[in-house]
C-alpha cells in the first residue's frame, strides 16, 4: 500500500483504491520475485488488501486492515480510529472481524512519523488494549500492536497481546528496558520485533529525514549507527531471556531494504532456547505495507 518513500505512507491515506490497489499489486508482484510465498499485511486503507488475497500468481495474502487507533493517532489518515473506551474498542474489533480480516494490528504508542503524536506515551489504556486482546481472542485472532513508548510497552504485555513491533521501550530521556520488563515479556509470551533489518547506508540524512524522527534523535542524544547498535545488543538481552524474536524493518515507513517488497522488509526468526508459550504462525508480515517473516 506504501512504497517506503519518505511521505509515502501518509499519501495512502488519500488515495483512491484504484491508486492503493495498483500500489498493492506491485508490491506483492516484487515480493514474489524474490520468493516470497506469503505476505502478512499489518496496516491498510479501506481494507484494501484483503481483495489481495484473491489475486493469481502472487503470495498468499493475510492482512490487518485499518490499524486500530485513536482519534488523531498515529495513521489515524488509515481510517482504523477507535471511539475512546472499552465499548469503543470492542466495536471497532466487531467491525474488524466483520470484514474478515485475518489478524488484528493496534497502535498503541505515538510514532515520530505522524504528526501530533506522542513517541513517548501510550494511546490507549491499558483497560483499553485488554478489551481489545480479549475481544480479538474470542474471535480467534492474533493481536499486535505498535509500541515505541516504554509505557505502551507495558500495557501491551500486561493486556495480553501476541506480539510487539518495534519494542523501543522510549522515554524523553531515552530507552529504557529492566530485566522485570524482559522477565514480564517472556511469561507472557509474547513475540518481539524490534524492527532492526533495515540498511544504515540507505537511511536517510539529518537534512532529509522526517523531522519528528529526528526530534526523537535529538532529544535522546542517539543517531542511527548508535542506537543501531544498542538495539542488537537489546536483542541479544530478548533472546537470553527466552523470548521469541524477529526482525525486520519498517516496510511502508522509509525504511528501505532490498528484499520483500519495494520498500520492504526480510523478517527471520531468532529462535530462543526456550520457546514461549503462545506459538507463532510462519508468516511473512509487513507494516503497513507488504515484506517477509520465515519462522
Amino acid at each position: 500500500m506504501s512504497n517506503g518513500d519518505i511521505g509515502a505512507l501518509e499519501r495512502a491515506g488519500t488515495a483512491t483504491d484504484e491508486e492503493l490497489d495498483a500500489q498493492i499489486r506491485e508490491s506483492l508482484a516484487a515480493s514474489a520475485a524474490r520468493g516470497v510465498t506469503t505476505v502478512l499485511d499489518l496496516g491498510d486503507r479501506r481494507y484494501r488488501t484483503l481483495e489481495a488475497r484473491a489475486l493469481p500468481g502472487l503470495p498468499r495474502v493475510r492482512a490487518a486492515g485499518p490499524p486500530l487507533t485513536v482519534p488523531d493517532g498515529h495513521c489515524h489518515y488509515l481510517g482504523g480510529v477507535v471511539a475512546l473506551g472499552v465499548n469503543g474498542v470492542r466495536d471497532q474489533v466487531a467491525e474488524h472481524v466483520v470484514r474478515g480480516v485475518d489478524v488484528l494490528k493496534v497502535m498503541a504508542s505515538g510514532d515520530m512519523t505522524t504528526a501530533g503524536t506522542n513517541v513517548f506515551a501510550a494511546q490507549f489504556s491499558e483497560a483499553e488494549l485488554a478489551a481489545l486482546a480479549a475481544a480479538g481472542h474470542q474471535a480467534g485472532l492474533k493481536v499486535l500492536t505498535h509500541a515505541h513508548a516504554l509505557a505502551a510497552v507495558w500495557h501491551a504485555i500486561r493486556a495480553g497481546v501476541d506480539g510487539i513491533e518495534h519494542f523501543g521501550c522510549l522515554t524523553e530521556t531515552g530507552p529504557e528496558v529492566s530485566e522485570e520488563l524482559l522477565e514480564g515479556a517472556a511469561a507472557a509470551g509474547v513475540t518481539i520485533d524490534m524492527t532492526l533489518g533495515f540498511d544504515l547506508s540507505q537511511m536517510p540524512s539529518p537534512d532529509t529525514m522526517p523531522p519528528g524522527i529526528r526530534a526523537v534523535l535529538e532529544r535522546t542524544g542517539l543517531d542511527f549507527p548508535t542506537m543501531y547498535a544498542e538495539r542488537v545488543e537489546l536483542a541479544s538481552r530478548v533472546r537470553a531471556h527466552g523470548i521469541r524474536l524477529v526482525t525486520g524493518t519498517d516496510a511502508g515507513a522509509a525504511h528501505r531494504s532490498g528484499t520483500g517488497g519495494p520498500r520492504s522488509r526480510s523478517r527471520h526468526s531468532w529462535r530462543p532456547a526456550t520457546r514461549s508459550r503462545r506459538q507463532w504462525p510462519p508468516r511473512h508480515r509487513s507494516h503497513p505495507s507488504t515484506s517477509t517473516l520465515l519462522a
